[in-house]
């Protein structure tokens, strides 16, 4: 994970990242389905949470953190 932060800060990589709470039953496909059709040919990965855990927290503090260290320098 702290790879991937300076590769998008420093190559101005553009990056898209959607985050939805949804029960485990929840199928996802109409939003899979919509944010392609928004965004056609590029490539996409989906990944599901399943145990909302510490690790999984740090990578939500990590977004934040790349977010408003972003918003700053605008």
């Amino acid at each position: 994970m702290e790879k991937l932060g300076p590769l998008l800060s420093d190559k101005k990589l553009p990056t898209y990242v959607l985050v939805t709470k949804a029960s485990k039953n929840q199928n996802l496909e109409e939003i899979e389905k919509a944010v392609d059709e928004y965004m056609p040919n590029i490539k996409k990965t989906v990944g599901y949470i399943e145990n909302f855990d510490d690790d999984a927290l740090k990578v939500f503090e990590w977004f934040e953190k790349v977010l408003v260290a972003n918003k700053k320098k605008k």
